[in-house]
């Protein structure tokens, strides 16, 4: 079975096999210049200050609060994430633990 496998694989042409006949000899490491910009870390406090000091919680909900959410936001000119958070802020306060 897998002697049909390899034959079937050499006859189809795959890219993987056009490149090992075409790369020849490639024992010696290719050196990469150093003058190749690297881009910026995402993470890290310089990356996106407005949430430093924060935690994410996610959570999963029907369409329909999903689409609540974004309607109430959209309908008072904020983000999710306000309306979320005061939701949040409403919740603890209701528990004792604002």
């Amino acid at each position: 079975m897998k002697s049909n496998l390899k034959s079937a694989l050499k006859k189809s042409g795959t890219n993987a096999a056009r490149i090992r006949e075409s790369a020849g000899d490639v024992s010696e490491p290719v050196h990469v210049s150093e003058s190749v910009p690297v881009p910026a870390a995402r993470r890290g406090s310089d990356s996106r200050p407005h949430r430093a000091g924060t935690r994410m919680l996610s959570a999963h909900v029907p369409p329909e609060m999903y689409t609540a959410v974004r309607m109430i936001a959209a309908s008072q000119g904020v983000t999710m994430q306000a309306v979320v958070k005061e939701a949040f802020d409403d919740f603890l306060a209701k528990h004792g633990r604002n």
